[in-house]
């Protein structure tokens, strides 16, 4: 039923029949124009309607997805640790050949022992490592950023020193009279001295750097902190290298 025939209603029957109550009915009157000339109808008065707050958009997230990117370095971090294993049983063969040449002098074989140590803990973290990166944890990316800031120093120092290191190692060399090599011309000491400046560059100074720019930006850091939201042990120790450069 409407409001308006609810209203009329209540108004039949409380009008008065008497004829001195005139007033009174002047003034049920006016309310009966009120009640047709309502326009909205009315709501029960025990019916509740909660004004609904408007749905908000999610918040767009303040930084770019490097997901893609945390997957492609540490697969190649992988293929670098297993680059490392190689060098284990290389120099283990090595060793072996030498000590079956003929007229040649015994071999330590300890002494190839901590480069084997060394090879072989580089890649078994290099491969720890790259696993942890395609997972997009947070202790992987802080540690392969101080390896790859170790690595870029380290490597700045070898590529500074090795061209003047290399050019006395090859002026020193003896001629070979047996074998009537002369000792080697100046020309070729430049091109091998450049030639393993260029490699050294290559391999100690941009591999590192290319590291150090991915793992130091601020987007993959925040793509670590979604997708690992579990605080890790690093989190709480300070980075002894910069560890976030503000990019686009």
């Amino acid at each position: 039923m409407g409001c308006d025939a609810i209203t009329l209603n209540s108004l039949n029957h409380i009008r008065p029949n008497t004829s001195n109550t005139r007033p009174a009915v002047k003034n049920l009157d006016k309310l009966h124009e009120w009640a047709y000339s309502a326009d909205e109808p009315c709501q029960p008065m025990n019916e509740q309607n909660p004004a609904v707050p408007p749905v908000e958009a999610a918040p767009s997230p303040d930084y770019k997805d490097r997901s893609t990117g945390l997957v492609i370095f540490g697969i190649l971090t992988l293929l670098l640790g297993c680059l490392a294993g190689l060098f284990v049983p290389l120099m283990l063969f090595g060793q072996m050949m030498a000590a079956k040449a003929p007229d040649a002098p015994p071999v330590n074989h300890t002494a190839i022992l901590p480069g084997v140590a060394v090879y072989g803990l580089l890649a078994v973290a290099l491969v720890w490592l790259g696993i942890g990166s395609i997972l997009a944890r947070r202790w992987a990316r802080a540690l392969l950023l101080i390896f790859s800031w170790s690595w870029l120093i380290m490597g700045i120092f070898m590529t500074a020193v090795m061209p003047f290191f290399m050019a006395k190692v090859f002026a020193n060399l003896p001629p070979d009279a047996k074998a009537g090599q002369p000792a080697m011309p100046p020309a070729a000491i430049t091109a091998m001295v450049v030639g393993m400046t260029l490699f050294f560059g290559v391999i100690f100074v941009l591999v590192p750097a290319v590291w150090t720019f991915f793992y130091s930006s601020r987007h993959v850091k925040a793509t670590c902190e979604a997708r690992d939201p579990v605080p890790r042990w690093t989190d709480a120790c300070p980075l002894p290298v910069p560890s976030e450069r503000s990019d686009n």
